[in-house]
């Protein structure tokens, strides 16, 4: 889980995919594209128990620092502060 902001999310048209990655055929784009979709779908269906999760697990890490659980994941305030110097130099 890594914080950033709206401004810097870019929706991913499958048509401009070789913008990001290159690819060995036509089939390997085809089947990564499938592949994303495929995780796509997945997500989609569990986005609210996914959102649930992530309160839960930055919460835990803000509240409870010293936790096994919160020793094994990012530095969540640190990550939003240096979003936000990314944010004023862009």
């Amino acid at each position: 889980m890594i914080p950033i902001s709206d401004e810097n999310v870019q929706v991913l048209k499958y048509k401009d995919i070789e913008k990001y990655r290159d690819f060995s055929s036509d089939k390997e784009k085809t089947l990564y594209i499938s592949f994303l979709s495929f995780e796509l779908d997945l997500i989609n269906d569990k986005i609210e128990k996914i959102k649930k999760n992530a309160i839960k697990l930055y919460n835990e890490k803000i509240n409870n620092p010293a936790s096994n659980l919160s020793k094994r994941c990012c530095n969540f305030k640190l990550l939003e502060e240096k979003g936000q110097l990314y944010k004023q130099k862009g």
